[in-house]
């Protein structure tokens, strides 16, 4: 199979669009449906369902799943002959949810590039769910991010753990709420907060699938007042006294408009390096593993 064929179907089933798979890979819409209808006809059956967008037949399914084994494949052949021929090149893909992850890799890509200074790496940044989507695909080598659950098609190396903090305006009463022991955040039971109204993170972000998972397990039903993208946001809203935010500890930062609290039930969030399991990985791709898992303090 060709590569760059093999690219062409991935394209379509990741897009489910001809013109924008087009678009992605800089064709034309013809030369691409052209390209569909050979493959189609050369399988002997149809491989996408046609309505408003392109889905996956079941035997398209099956197909998508070879073609992704054999890109695999296809790339860690490269990777192998690499090490043997320059292993000082390389070419890797990193993503992450920008922020401090991105601060962090600014940090230690001096190091890899004193130690393999034709080493290429490629930064993707995007919303978690979108990172492990890039990543499932094999679209990224590595990324580093929090999540709610491990996949077994992924190799994880947790870098540090964090308390998720309520982000209480200076406005409300709970802000005078009294800690248990000196130099403690005060802890305050999450049914206390019943009639409160709260700013959340988005939908599609690691930190609310937690919250929803934290409120079903305490029969907890939040009054929702605001979402929004990331912790800067959230505390910005609560600063302005609309209403408690959640916030990943390390993200915090002092106000005169709000206090932090923990949960009486603490909930808490990881941080993860993740890679493909069983993925060949080069000596460079080796070296910037381990100056993550080496500098974590740094996170």
């Amino acid at each position: 199979m060709d590569m760059k064929t093999a690219h062409y179907f991935i394209a379509i089933a990741e897009e489910k669009s001809i013109s924008k798979a087009a678009k992605r890979l800089y064709l034309s819409q013809p030369t691409l449906s052209s390209y569909l209808r050979k493959l189609e006809s050369s399988v002997g059956t149809p491989l996408f369902y046609r309505d408003k967008t392109l889905s996956l037949t079941p035997a398209g399914e099956v197909y998508l799943k070879g073609v992704r084994k054999i890109v695999a494949i296809n790339n860690k052949m490269y990777r192998e002959i690499e090490d043997i021929c320059a292993n000082e090149r390389a070419l890797f893909s990193v993503g992450l949810m920008g922020g401090k992850s991105l601060h962090f890799l600014s940090k230690i890509l001096p190091q890899l590039y004193s130690h393999y200074p034709e080493c290429t790496v490629n930064v993707l940044e995007g919303s978690s769910l979108e990172i492990l989507g890039m990543m499932r695909e094999g679209r990224l080598d590595f990324c580093i991010l929090p999540i709610v659950d491990q996949q077994p098609s992924l190799e994880y190396a947790m870098l540090k753990q964090e308390e998720i903090l309520l982000a209480i305006p200076k406005s409300n009463p709970l802000s005078t709420f009294e800690s248990s022991a000196p130099g403690e955040l005060p802890s305050i039971p999450i049914q206390r907060l019943e009639e409160e109204f709260f700013i959340l993170p988005g939908n599609t972000t690691v930190l609310r699938m937690r919250l929803d998972r934290y409120f079903q397990q305490h029969h907890f039903v939040p009054k929702v007042a605001a979402e929004a993208p990331n912790a800067f946001s959230i505390l910005n809203l609560a600063n302005s006294g609309v209403a408690i935010g959640f916030c990943p500890q390390d993200d915090t930062y002092g106000s005169s408009g709000i206090c932090y609290a923990s949960l009486a039930d603490p909930l808490f969030q990881e941080l993860y390096l993740i890679h493909k399991k069983y993925a060949y990985l080069t000596k460079p791709m080796r070296f910037f593993s381990q100056l993550v898992l080496e500098n974590k303090s740094l996170l």
